[in-house]
């Protein structure tokens, strides 16, 4: 990633806006206002009420409606995006024309050529892009990457993911940006079992292939309510993806994996199985971390992950160091979801393709056709 730009050190407090005062903002908004580097100069969204209803809790400098005349004050050192998804590649590249430092809400973009964009807008540019998946950075998620790493599993040879979800006719209301591919970009997968999924990749590395089949059972939207995939990865270990919104459980969500040495399932943000060849020591320790019961968010099921990856990101800028969660990390997820989509609607087996060091860009989606 590429340092900050000669002549815009980055001093603290961070000068910093959120953009989108909708369900997902106060979780930001409540992480960047407990950090004394950063300073709360704006929030901004559309609608006035939520924007001023926002800074007024949260003790913004001001409130705006036009995140581009916001972005063209020169007020700003960095920017949280927590806006539709289908808005998310513009809003990037008016931050990075502006050199703001932009930490956008998953997914990167709704279209592999919007994924594009963004991440050499902000390269050329000299901004920090960095992406929210905050599961990375709850302690449960984190002993597991710790396992992976030291070689508990021995060899990993199967990972799975079940997520159950109910989502209510409200959420898919007719007008909303919610149950369309051009505004959501996808259902079941894209805005909730996409969390799970990110994971998976962090610790298995990434997906080579991957056959899917995509259904909307329930739901009267675009988008798919319901999908399972089998996907191979680059180390020749296999796993399933299992996504609903249609269920009547409120939140489910499970990622087991397993190898030749050990076996580990995550169960809501918690460990729920934890079993080793080397009789697994620490496993009281581990299976008595409950950071959902410790550390509550106002939703219920997220956890300390947002003030933590958000901690990281403001850290990264005021020393200059890289941030690992960038727009190439980002998109791994996105081009896995895209070959999902692609072959839910073929039926057809997608390879997944790592592209050469000089197109700039982590991942494709390969040529689409039988196995």
């Amino acid at each position: 990633m590429n340092p900050c730009p000669e002549g815009h050190l980055l001093n603290s407090p961070l000068r910093y806006a959120v953009v989108g005062c909708g369900r997902i903002a106060p979780l930001h908004l409540a992480a960047l206002t407990a950090m004394p580097q950063v300073r709360l100069a704006a929030t901004c969204d559309i609608v006035e009420e939520r924007a001023r209803a926002a800074a007024e809790r949260f003790g913004a400098e001001r409130y705006a409606t036009d995140y581009r005349q916001l972005f063209r004050s020169g007020h700003l050192d960095a920017v949280s995006l927590c806006l539709p998804h289908h808005l998310h590649a513009e809003a990037i590249l008016a931050a990075a024309e502006a050199r703001i430092h932009v930490f956008c809400e998953k997914p990167l973009a709704t279209t592999p050529a919007d994924a594009d964009r963004v991440i050499v807008a902000c390269d050329r540019a000299g901004v920090r892009l960095g992406v929210c998946y905050q599961n990375r950075y709850n302690r449960a998620s984190q002993e597991l990457r710790k396992a992976v790493d030291q070689g508990r599993f021995g060899r990993i040879l199967q990972a799975g993911i079940t997520f159950q979800n109910r989502k209510s006719a409200d959420y898919y209301a007719p007008g909303d940006w919610h149950g369309r591919w051009a505004t959501e970009g996808g259902g079941a997968l894209t805005t909730q079992a996409i969390h799970m999924m990110d994971l998976m990749l962090w610790l298995l590395g990434p997906a080579a292939s991957v056959q899917a089949r995509m259904a909307t059972l329930v739901h009267a939207i675009e988008v798919e309510d319901t999908a399972a995939a089998a996907i191979e990865f680059a180390s020749g270990a296999l796993g399933t993806v299992v996504a609903t919104t249609a269920a009547h459980t409120f939140w489910s969500q499970r990622l087991e994996i397993a190898g030749t040495h050990g076996k580990a399932v995550l169960l809501n943000n918690r460990i729920d199985e934890w079993d080793f060849a080397d009789g697994a020591p620490d496993r009281t320790e581990v299976m008595a971390i409950d950071e959902l019961r410790d550390t509550p968010d106002e939703r219920g099921r997220y956890g300390p992950g947002h003030g933590r990856i958000l901690r990281d990101f403001v850290h990264c800028l005021l020393a200059g160091r890289p941030f690992a969660l960038d727009g190439r990390e980002g998109r791994q997820i996105s081009d896995l979801l895209w070959a999902i989509y692609e072959s839910g609607r073929t039926g057809h087996l997608v390879r997944l393709r790592r592209p050469a060091v000089s197109d700039g860009l982590v991942g494709h989606v390969g040529p689409v056709g039988p196995a």
